[in-house]
Protein backbone atom coordinates (compact mmCIF):
# COMPACT_ATOMS: atom_id res chain seq x y z
CA UNK A 1 0.00 0.00 0.00
CA UNK A 2 1.59 3.29 -1.08
CA UNK A 3 1.92 6.33 1.20
CA UNK A 4 -0.67 8.32 -0.77
CA UNK A 5 -3.26 5.60 -0.16
CA UNK A 6 -2.34 5.38 3.57
CA UNK A 7 -2.73 9.15 3.94
CA UNK A 8 -6.08 8.96 2.14
CA UNK A 9 -7.32 6.28 4.54
CA UNK A 10 -6.22 8.34 7.54
CA UNK A 11 -8.00 11.43 6.27
CA UNK A 12 -11.07 9.35 5.53
CA UNK A 13 -11.18 8.09 9.12
CA UNK A 14 -10.80 11.60 10.56
CA UNK A 15 -13.46 13.19 8.39
CA UNK A 16 -15.81 10.22 8.66
CA UNK A 17 -16.05 10.84 12.41
CA UNK A 18 -17.07 14.48 11.94
CA UNK A 19 -19.42 13.50 9.10
CA UNK A 20 -21.20 10.89 11.22
CA UNK A 21 -21.73 13.43 13.99
CA UNK A 22 -23.41 15.73 11.45
CA UNK A 23 -25.82 13.08 10.19
CA UNK A 24 -28.98 11.88 11.87
CA UNK A 25 -29.31 8.37 13.27
CA UNK A 26 -31.53 7.43 10.32
CA UNK A 27 -29.10 8.61 7.66
CA UNK A 28 -26.69 5.93 6.43
CA UNK A 29 -23.58 6.55 4.34
CA UNK A 30 -22.89 3.35 2.44
CA UNK A 31 -19.11 3.52 2.07
CA UNK A 32 -16.58 4.96 4.47
CA UNK A 33 -14.41 6.84 1.99
CA UNK A 34 -17.37 9.08 1.07
CA UNK A 35 -17.76 12.27 3.14
CA UNK A 36 -21.00 14.15 2.56
CA UNK A 37 -21.56 17.85 3.11
CA UNK A 38 -24.06 18.85 5.79
CA UNK A 39 -26.61 19.89 3.15
CA UNK A 40 -26.04 16.60 1.26
CA UNK A 41 -25.49 18.50 -1.98
CA UNK A 42 -21.89 17.32 -2.42
CA UNK A 43 -19.72 14.33 -1.62
CA UNK A 44 -15.96 14.37 -0.95
CA UNK A 45 -14.05 11.34 -2.30
CA UNK A 46 -10.41 10.21 -2.40
CA UNK A 47 -8.60 11.17 -5.59
CA UNK A 48 -6.08 8.83 -7.24
CA UNK A 49 -3.53 9.25 -10.03
CA UNK A 50 -3.49 7.19 -13.20
CA UNK A 51 -1.76 7.18 -16.58
CA UNK A 52 -3.18 6.52 -20.06
CA UNK A 53 -0.76 6.39 -23.04
CA UNK A 54 1.68 8.54 -21.08
CA UNK A 55 -0.97 11.12 -20.08
CA UNK A 56 -1.67 11.52 -16.35
CA UNK A 57 -5.25 11.66 -15.10
CA UNK A 58 -6.97 11.58 -11.72
CA UNK A 59 -9.89 9.34 -10.86
CA UNK A 60 -12.19 8.17 -8.06
CA UNK A 61 -13.11 4.63 -7.00
CA UNK A 62 -16.69 4.05 -5.88
CA UNK A 63 -17.31 0.30 -6.31
CA UNK A 64 -15.50 -3.01 -6.49
CA UNK A 65 -16.74 -6.42 -7.63
CA UNK A 66 -14.78 -8.08 -4.78
CA UNK A 67 -16.09 -7.88 -1.21
CA UNK A 68 -12.60 -8.06 0.27
CA UNK A 69 -11.28 -5.41 -2.11
CA UNK A 70 -14.31 -3.16 -1.50
CA UNK A 71 -13.79 -3.45 2.25
CA UNK A 72 -10.10 -2.54 1.98
CA UNK A 73 -10.81 0.41 -0.31
CA UNK A 74 -13.85 1.52 1.75
CA UNK A 75 -16.10 1.62 -1.30
CA UNK A 76 -19.40 0.00 -2.31
CA UNK A 77 -19.46 -3.71 -2.98
CA UNK A 78 -21.18 -4.58 -6.27
CA UNK A 79 -20.95 -8.29 -7.16
CA UNK A 80 -22.91 -7.60 -10.37
CA UNK A 81 -19.87 -5.82 -11.78
CA UNK A 82 -18.08 -9.19 -11.98
CA UNK A 83 -20.32 -9.91 -14.98
CA UNK A 84 -18.37 -7.27 -16.92
CA UNK A 85 -15.18 -9.34 -16.75
CA UNK A 86 -13.49 -9.88 -20.12
CA UNK A 87 -16.13 -7.90 -22.02
CA UNK A 88 -15.81 -4.83 -24.22
CA UNK A 89 -17.46 -2.79 -21.45
CA UNK A 90 -14.22 -2.67 -19.42
CA UNK A 91 -10.68 -1.40 -19.82
CA UNK A 92 -7.90 -3.78 -18.85
CA UNK A 93 -5.75 -2.13 -16.19
CA UNK A 94 -2.83 -2.69 -13.86
CA UNK A 95 -1.11 -0.82 -11.08
CA UNK A 96 2.49 0.25 -11.69
CA UNK A 97 4.13 1.63 -8.55
CA UNK A 98 0.65 2.35 -7.21
CA UNK A 99 -0.47 4.22 -10.34
CA UNK A 100 -3.39 2.83 -12.36
CA UNK A 101 -2.38 2.29 -15.99
CA UNK A 102 -5.05 2.06 -18.70
CA UNK A 103 -5.27 2.60 -22.45
CA UNK A 104 -7.74 5.51 -22.66
CA UNK A 105 -8.74 8.61 -20.71
CA UNK A 106 -11.27 11.44 -21.22
CA UNK A 107 -11.38 14.68 -23.21
CA UNK A 108 -12.84 17.21 -20.78
CA UNK A 109 -12.55 20.19 -23.15
CA UNK A 110 -16.04 20.10 -24.83
CA UNK A 111 -18.67 22.52 -23.56
CA UNK A 112 -21.79 20.92 -22.17
CA UNK A 113 -24.99 22.19 -23.79
CA UNK A 114 -28.65 21.62 -22.95
CA UNK A 115 -31.24 23.92 -24.58
CA UNK A 116 -34.85 23.27 -23.59
CA UNK A 117 -37.30 22.56 -26.42
CA UNK A 118 -40.67 24.17 -27.06
CA UNK A 119 -42.26 21.73 -24.58
CA UNK A 120 -39.12 21.83 -22.40
CA UNK A 121 -38.38 18.14 -23.06
CA UNK A 122 -36.93 16.82 -25.30
CA UNK A 123 -34.16 19.43 -25.48
CA UNK A 124 -33.81 21.43 -28.68
CA UNK A 125 -30.02 21.04 -28.51
CA UNK A 126 -27.73 18.98 -26.31
CA UNK A 127 -24.07 18.01 -26.13
CA UNK A 128 -21.96 16.15 -23.57
CA UNK A 129 -19.43 18.21 -21.66
CA UNK A 130 -16.78 15.48 -21.66
CA UNK A 131 -16.14 12.57 -24.01
CA UNK A 132 -14.19 9.39 -23.40
CA UNK A 133 -11.45 8.45 -25.83
CA UNK A 134 -11.98 5.33 -27.93
CA UNK A 135 -11.88 2.41 -25.54
CA UNK A 136 -12.51 4.49 -22.41
CA UNK A 137 -14.65 2.97 -19.70
CA UNK A 138 -14.90 3.81 -16.01
CA UNK A 139 -14.99 0.05 -15.44
CA UNK A 140 -11.45 -1.30 -15.18
CA UNK A 141 -10.43 -4.94 -14.90
CA UNK A 142 -7.38 -5.70 -12.79
CA UNK A 143 -5.10 -8.68 -13.53
CA UNK A 144 -6.77 -10.74 -10.78
CA UNK A 145 -10.18 -10.21 -12.42
CA UNK A 146 -11.52 -7.64 -9.96
CA UNK A 147 -13.64 -4.93 -11.60
CA UNK A 148 -13.42 -1.38 -10.22
CA UNK A 149 -15.71 1.53 -10.99
CA UNK A 150 -12.98 4.12 -11.50
CA UNK A 151 -14.25 7.23 -13.31
CA UNK A 152 -11.80 9.85 -14.53
CA UNK A 153 -12.53 13.32 -13.16
CA UNK A 154 -9.65 15.52 -14.33
CA UNK A 155 -6.58 15.63 -16.57
CA UNK A 156 -4.70 18.21 -18.65
CA UNK A 157 -7.73 18.70 -20.94
CA UNK A 158 -9.97 19.94 -18.13
CA UNK A 159 -12.28 18.74 -15.37
CA UNK A 160 -15.50 16.72 -15.11
CA UNK A 161 -18.66 18.88 -15.00
CA UNK A 162 -19.71 17.30 -11.69
CA UNK A 163 -16.54 18.46 -9.95
CA UNK A 164 -17.25 21.25 -7.47
CA UNK A 165 -13.73 21.49 -6.11
CA UNK A 166 -10.41 19.70 -6.54
CA UNK A 167 -8.36 19.32 -3.35
CA UNK A 168 -5.16 18.03 -4.91
CA UNK A 169 -2.97 18.69 -1.88
CA UNK A 170 -5.29 16.57 0.26
CA UNK A 171 -5.86 13.93 -2.41
CA UNK A 172 -9.61 14.57 -2.45
CA UNK A 173 -12.29 15.80 -4.86
CA UNK A 174 -15.73 17.28 -4.16
CA UNK A 175 -18.50 16.15 -6.52
CA UNK A 176 -22.08 17.38 -6.87
CA UNK A 177 -24.70 14.93 -5.55
CA UNK A 178 -28.27 14.30 -6.65
CA UNK A 179 -31.25 13.15 -4.61
CA UNK A 180 -33.53 10.34 -5.72
CA UNK A 181 -35.58 7.51 -4.23
CA UNK A 182 -35.16 3.83 -3.41
CA UNK A 183 -37.95 1.70 -1.91
CA UNK A 184 -39.77 4.75 -0.56
CA UNK A 185 -36.66 6.33 0.95
CA UNK A 186 -34.53 9.24 -0.20
CA UNK A 187 -31.10 8.34 -1.56
CA UNK A 188 -28.15 10.47 -2.64
CA UNK A 189 -25.85 9.58 -5.50
CA UNK A 190 -23.36 11.19 -7.82
CA UNK A 191 -23.32 10.79 -11.61
CA UNK A 192 -20.12 10.21 -13.59
CA UNK A 193 -20.61 8.57 -17.01
CA UNK A 194 -23.31 7.64 -19.54
CA UNK A 195 -23.36 5.51 -22.68
CA UNK A 196 -25.41 7.97 -24.80
CA UNK A 197 -25.15 11.69 -25.45
CA UNK A 198 -28.59 12.78 -24.22
CA UNK A 199 -28.24 11.37 -20.67
CA UNK A 200 -24.59 12.48 -20.63
CA UNK A 201 -25.66 16.06 -21.40
CA UNK A 202 -28.62 16.02 -19.00
CA UNK A 203 -26.59 14.58 -16.12
CA UNK A 204 -23.42 16.58 -16.83
CA UNK A 205 -21.29 13.43 -17.14
CA UNK A 206 -18.74 11.83 -19.46
CA UNK A 207 -19.96 10.19 -22.66
CA UNK A 208 -18.67 6.59 -22.51
CA UNK A 209 -20.31 4.56 -25.32
CA UNK A 210 -18.61 1.32 -24.23
CA UNK A 211 -20.98 1.13 -21.24
CA UNK A 212 -23.75 0.21 -23.69
CA UNK A 213 -21.92 -3.12 -24.13
CA UNK A 214 -22.40 -4.00 -20.47
CA UNK A 215 -24.33 -7.21 -19.84
CA UNK A 216 -27.94 -6.51 -18.86
CA UNK A 217 -27.54 -8.64 -15.73
CA UNK A 218 -24.70 -6.35 -14.62
CA UNK A 219 -27.08 -3.37 -14.45
CA UNK A 220 -29.83 -2.17 -12.16
CA UNK A 221 -32.87 -0.17 -13.23
CA UNK A 222 -33.51 3.55 -12.82
CA UNK A 223 -36.87 5.13 -13.63
CA UNK A 224 -36.39 8.61 -15.09
CA UNK A 225 -39.73 10.41 -15.04
CA UNK A 226 -40.14 12.91 -17.89
CA UNK A 227 -43.40 14.78 -17.25
CA UNK A 228 -44.04 14.64 -13.52
CA UNK A 229 -45.40 17.47 -11.41
CA UNK A 230 -43.51 20.77 -11.51
CA UNK A 231 -43.00 23.75 -9.21
CA UNK A 232 -39.88 24.42 -7.16
CA UNK A 233 -41.87 24.53 -3.91
CA UNK A 234 -44.03 21.52 -4.79
CA UNK A 235 -43.04 18.55 -2.57
CA UNK A 236 -44.42 16.17 -5.23
CA UNK A 237 -42.45 17.60 -8.14
CA UNK A 238 -40.45 15.10 -10.20
CA UNK A 239 -39.00 14.65 -13.64
CA UNK A 240 -36.86 16.01 -16.44
CA UNK A 241 -39.27 18.82 -17.29
CA UNK A 242 -38.98 20.06 -13.71
CA UNK A 243 -35.17 19.74 -13.79
CA UNK A 244 -34.90 21.59 -17.12
CA UNK A 245 -36.97 24.38 -15.57
CA UNK A 246 -34.15 24.66 -12.98
CA UNK A 247 -36.43 23.52 -10.15
CA UNK A 248 -33.99 20.90 -8.84
CA UNK A 249 -32.95 17.30 -9.39
CA UNK A 250 -35.31 15.08 -11.41
CA UNK A 251 -35.64 12.80 -8.38
CA UNK A 252 -35.11 9.53 -10.23
CA UNK A 253 -36.24 6.20 -8.79
CA UNK A 254 -33.62 3.47 -8.25
CA UNK A 255 -34.18 -0.28 -8.30
CA UNK A 256 -31.40 -1.19 -5.85
CA UNK A 257 -29.10 0.23 -3.19
CA UNK A 258 -25.76 -1.00 -1.81
CA UNK A 259 -25.62 -3.68 0.84
CA UNK A 260 -21.98 -4.16 1.74
CA UNK A 261 -22.81 -7.03 4.12
CA UNK A 262 -24.63 -9.23 1.61
CA UNK A 263 -22.54 -11.25 -0.83
CA UNK A 264 -25.61 -11.74 -3.03
CA UNK A 265 -26.86 -8.15 -3.12
CA UNK A 266 -28.19 -6.95 -6.50
CA UNK A 267 -26.79 -3.41 -6.40
CA UNK A 268 -25.01 -2.02 -9.43
CA UNK A 269 -23.93 1.61 -10.04
CA UNK A 270 -24.55 0.96 -13.75
CA UNK A 271 -28.16 1.97 -14.27
CA UNK A 272 -30.38 0.77 -17.07
CA UNK A 273 -32.35 3.93 -17.91
CA UNK A 274 -36.15 3.62 -18.11
CA UNK A 275 -37.52 6.87 -19.54
CA UNK A 276 -40.99 7.21 -18.00
CA UNK A 277 -43.84 9.28 -19.48
CA UNK A 278 -47.13 9.73 -17.67
CA UNK A 279 -50.39 9.11 -19.57
CA UNK A 280 -52.40 9.81 -16.41
CA UNK A 281 -52.23 12.55 -13.79
CA UNK A 282 -48.65 12.33 -12.43
CA UNK A 283 -47.99 11.47 -8.81
CA UNK A 284 -44.67 11.36 -6.98
CA UNK A 285 -43.02 7.94 -7.40
CA UNK A 286 -40.51 6.62 -4.86
CA UNK A 287 -40.39 2.86 -5.54
CA UNK A 288 -39.11 1.26 -8.77
CA UNK A 289 -41.42 -1.75 -8.48
CA UNK A 290 -44.41 0.56 -8.23
CA UNK A 291 -43.31 2.39 -11.39
CA UNK A 292 -43.00 -0.99 -13.12
CA UNK A 293 -46.58 -1.80 -12.04
CA UNK A 294 -47.75 1.52 -13.51
CA UNK A 295 -46.00 0.44 -16.70
CA UNK A 296 -47.96 -2.83 -16.76
CA UNK A 297 -51.17 -0.81 -16.30
CA UNK A 298 -50.05 1.58 -19.09
CA UNK A 299 -50.41 4.57 -16.77
CA UNK A 300 -46.81 5.28 -17.81
CA UNK A 301 -45.12 4.40 -21.10
CA UNK A 302 -41.89 4.86 -22.97
CA UNK A 303 -41.46 8.29 -24.63
CA UNK A 304 -42.68 6.91 -27.98
CA UNK A 305 -45.93 5.74 -26.40
CA UNK A 306 -45.01 2.07 -26.47
CA UNK A 307 -44.74 -0.27 -23.48
CA UNK A 308 -42.63 1.01 -20.58
CA UNK A 309 -39.21 -0.58 -20.92
CA UNK A 310 -35.49 0.09 -20.78
CA UNK A 311 -34.52 2.94 -23.11
CA UNK A 312 -31.20 1.48 -24.24
CA UNK A 313 -28.66 3.56 -22.33
CA UNK A 314 -26.58 3.10 -19.19
CA UNK A 315 -25.72 5.75 -16.58
CA UNK A 316 -22.92 5.34 -14.02
CA UNK A 317 -24.41 6.72 -10.78
CA UNK A 318 -22.74 5.42 -7.58
CA UNK A 319 -25.09 5.58 -4.58
CA UNK A 320 -23.67 7.40 -1.57
CA UNK A 321 -26.27 7.36 1.20
CA UNK A 322 -29.89 6.80 2.25
CA UNK A 323 -32.31 8.30 4.79
CA UNK A 324 -34.79 5.80 6.21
Amino acid sequence: MNNFYKIGLALTAIFAISSLKAQSATHQVFFASALESRDLKTVNLPLYRGVAHGVPFWYVITESSSLRDATLRRVNYSPKLALAKDTAAVQKARFVAGILTVAATVDFSPQRKVVAGADVFPPLEFAAGSVGETGYSPLVQLPNGTILNASHVTNASGTHDRVVRLEMARGRVVLASSVGFFSGNQVWYTSLDASAELPAALEGVTLAPSLALLETDARSGIAIVVNGQTGAANPNRQGLVSALKAEGDPRNVLESAPDNTDSENNYSPMWNGFMTVWNAKPTLQTDFDEVALLGEQKAVTAPDGHQWQASGFVINCPVISISR
